[in-house]
């Protein structure tokens, strides 16, 4: 903190007696409930002083913008306190102090200098003032007293600048260490915590070495008489904690204990969700165990709902008031921003209870493969003061500075709308001609051409197809759009909260209906979410365009390789701390959601994921065929003569690897493009035909086996005799009337023969001419059965070297 003291020669009753420039949680306005920087006007003299004219302002100007409302008075010997925050509404200024230094100016009603306290950089929560009320001397207070006399409060001239030098840099350690902190001045003492807090006149003097055997943050500082104790220098030290089995990234965070678990005032043991907001340090330490930054922000437990669960979401907020400004480091890998101004740590909400890492697999994968606005992800081990907290999920905060960091917009240019109506930057004008335009109909192309020139609707077609096809019931509340006023540009939409998406339990349901009800739901659908697309699909040439680019995304985006694929990688991640994050949390519950509480059990949730991916892209083909009427469906695969000569691009999407084997509409017009590698040249195209056909038509007939025994063991052997099988017609079934064979469920009703066996012998005269072989089963289940896990075993025994591809 550097100070400049000035003597003012002024005449004035009125003195800006004391402020505060960085306002981390001294006072917060009675008004907004926000810990704003404020000014302390004093009057010395005997009679009132009549403010109405007067002004304020953090700089010296002819012009200043902000004037003291009317009928504002001080009394003789009265404090009057002004909160600098930049509403300019009644004692809230224009404008706000910076924390790096400026100056507080005040003038009479006929702009008259009264006075002016220039000053420079500022500590958090230290004020800066006269000694004693109205006086020339001016300093520090540790323990500011907005609307409050100076004259018992303890007065610091100056601040230290000295630090401590620690040993021994903080790290991993595989047993324990011994620290020593050195004091280089040989003047002052060094004070020390171990448990998260600032130093303090109280804390431990450090005076001999001290050995660290369990994961500790270590935090010194200097203290001088009659000076504000010097800059804070902090360390965690990771002792026998297994990093390099670990693999993933650590943030070791440390603040005041209390802050997260005291009984009043912690984040952490609330039954209400807390608004409060504290100073926290980070320390963050790559994959390769090496120190990648400090930081000092502040900390708020984040989360419509999330704040529930036993391990929290936290918001991290990189203030000037904390003195650091923003993160400037490549948090995420593959991605070059290094400037962030605020960062989520999720513990994924809906999905803390399942997998952990659903949301970020779910933008990642329409990410890949469309200009989107995504969260970038990245699993992170966090500790809190030396302890295990869990795994994080670091993400990137959708704001103002997300938008000028992508798109160049800046603040005061933005339109940010969440939800429809919710303001966040900017106006409703030209989101709500949007809606208006839609809702007037945009069947014409002309009328299309104008929605075009304010709504990037091809933004908008890969936003809601990857809303649909991940089936994210969360949708109709977590609906984000932006735009630049600025010029002509349009509006876009922000994928984020897809915790609730991939859900077996709606694998064959949410879907274009889903997406253009009238009548949906309020938190998944509402019609003011569904108006865009329904309106939209009226105008031809975009009902085209867009079963064109969802064909597009099932074949490439959404096919169940690459989801299969990305599945793998997110699950990679995290898997070797998993056990550590499932002992941590094992047996604590909310009504959110529990604790994973297996590792098995992680597995299994993993291994529903990609059964949705299969199931999923199965269901969205049926249902575009339905919806929109369409032809039918063809395979479509795709081979090159080398897997190194070069790639295919159907649209603007590239195929992935080769060979690529899928389904496509048929009737559909596409274009595909080849691209050499170096050393490569494109020669031909060669088109192989295929059709399908239907070995065993829906109303064929079987052998079965419905008895409670099971058959001998080589049952499914093409040799076995079965002769002795009772043979009927599909559908094979009970209860509900229609099936055309009816299937024995033994005498008791209350425990029924749960599995059956049904044998079907099939020629096919050259192998060597199919493609793929698919067996597709139909099957309906009684509601008991309904949340029970279900296994269908095919055995299929062919004279060929043929892969059977199973859709169950």
């Amino acid at each position: 903190m550097s100070l400049l003291i000035i003597e003012s020669s002024l005449n004035s009753q009125v003195w800006i007696n004391e402020f505060l420039a960085s306002n981390v949680g001294n006072l917060a306005d009675p008004q907004y409930g926000v810990y704003s920087d404020w000014i302390e006007l004093y009057n010395e003299g005997s009679t009132s002083i009549n403010l109405s004219g007067w002004s304020l302002s953090d700089e010296e100007t002819n012009n200043p913008t902000w004037h003291f409302p009317q009928n504002i008075s001080i009394a003789p010997k009265s404090y009057l306190l002004v909160w600098a925050d930049g509403q300019n509404t009644g004692l809230y200024t224009d404008f706000k102090l910076s924390a790096d230094g400026e100056s507080v100016v005040l003038y009479n009603s006929v702009g008259q200098l009264v006075d002016f306290l220039p000053f420079g950089s500022q500590n958090q929560d230290v004020s800066y003032g006269r000694k004693t009320d109205g006086s020339k001397d001016l300093g520090l207070f540790t323990t500011p007293t907005p609307g409050k006399s100076n004259n018992s409060s303890k007065f610091f001239s100056s601040a230290v600048e000295q630090v401590p030098v620690f040993s021994v840099n903080g790290g991993f350690f595989s047993k324990a260490i011994e620290l020593d902190i050195k004091n280089l001045y040989n003047t002052g003492t060094i004070r020390f915590t171990s448990d998260g807090s600032d130093p303090s006149e109280t804390s431990l003097i450090f005076s001999v070495p001290i050995l660290i055997n369990q994961t500790t943050v270590v935090k010194a500082r200097m203290f001088y008489p009659n000076q504000i104790p010097g800059p804070i220098v902090t360390n965690t030290y990771f002792i026998n904690e297994k990093f390099e089995q670990r693999k993933l990234p650590v943030l070791s965070l440390s603040t005041h204990p209390d802050y997260f678990y005291g009984k009043d005032s912690g984040l952490y043991v609330q039954n209400f969700k807390p608004e409060w907001e504290y100073p926290i340090h980070l320390e963050f330490y790559q994959n390769d165990g090496l120190l990648g930054f400090h930081h000092d922000a502040g900390v708020q437990v984040g989360g419509l709902n999330a704040w529930i669960l036993p391990q929290k979401l936290l918001n991290i907020y990189s203030r000037k008031a904390y003195g650091s400004g923003k993160f400037n480091f490549q948090i995420f890998p593959r991605n070059k921003r290094n400037e962030f101004g605020d960062l989520i740590l999720r513990c994924s909400g809906n999905d803390w209870s399942n997998t952990l890492f659903r949301d970020g697999l779910m933008q990642s994968l329409i990410h890949d493969y469309a200009d989107l606005d995504a969260q970038d992800f990245r699993p992170t081990s966090v500790y809190i003061n030396g302890k295990y907290l869990g795994i994080h999920n670091i993400r990137e905060k959708q704001d103002a500075d997300y938008c000028n960091y992508y798109h160049q917009i800046n603040e005061d240019s933005l339109d940010y709308i969440e939800n429809n109506t919710e303001v966040k930057e900017g106006n409703l004008n030209s989101y709500n001609s949007m809606v208006g335009l839609l809702s007037a109909g945009v069947q014409s192309d002309t009328n299309f051409a104008l929605l075009q020139s304010i709504m990037d609707t091809k933004n908008y077609t890969d936003y809601i197809i990857s809303q649909i096809f991940s089936a994210n019931t969360s949708w109709g509340h977590n609906v984000s759009c932006f735009k630049n006023r600025s010029g002509a540009n349009q509006w876009r939409w922000l994928l984020h909260d897809y915790d609730r998406g991939f859900d077996l339990a709606n694998v064959n349901s949410t879907g274009m209906n889903w997406a253009t009800a009238t009548n949906g739901q309020s938190y998944s659908n509402p019609a003011w979410a569904t108006l865009f697309l329904r309106k939209m699909l009226e105008n031809n040439n975009y009902k085209k365009a867009f079963i064109s680019r969802f064909a597009d995304h099932l074949y490439v985006s959404y096919h169940p390789v690459t989801i299969e694929n990305k599945i793998n990688y997110f699950a990679n991640l995290i898997r070797s701390e998993m056990p550590y994050q499932i002992a941590r949390w094992k047996g604590t519950t909310s009504s959110y959601g529990d604790a994973i509480p297996t590792l098995e059990f992680w597995e299994n949730e993993v291994s529903q994921l990609k059964e949705y991916g299969i199931q999923r892209n199965a269901f969205m083909w049926t249902d575009l065929l339905n919806f929109f009427n369409l032809a039918g469906l063809s395979t479509l695969n795709l081979y090159i003569s080398s897997t190194d000569a070069g790639t295919i691009k159907l649209h603007d999407f590239k195929i992935p690897t080769f060979p690529w084997k899928g389904t496509y509409l048929q009737k559909i017009e596409l274009t595909l493009q080849a691209n050499a590698n170096p050393g490569f040249q494109f020669h031909h195209w060669e088109k192989i035909m295929t059709r399908a056909q239907s070995i065993f038509p829906l109303q064929s007939t079987w052998k079965y086996r419905d008895e409670a025994l099971a058959p001998p063991a080589d049952w499914n052997s093409p040799n076995y005799d079965d002769r002795n099988w009772t043979q009927g017609k599909a559908e094979f079934g009970y209860g509900d009337g229609d099936e055309a064979t009816t299937l024995q469920y033994g005498n008791d009703p209350n425990n029924k023969t749960i599995t059956y066996y049904f044998r079907q012998n099939f020629h096919i005269d050259t192998i060597s001419n199919i493609v793929n072989l698919f067996f597709a089963l139909r099957q309906m289940m009684e509601q008991l059965f309904m949340s029970m896990a279900k296994k269908f075993i095919v055995s299929m025994f062919l004279h060929s070297q043929l892969k059977l591809n199973s859709i169950l």
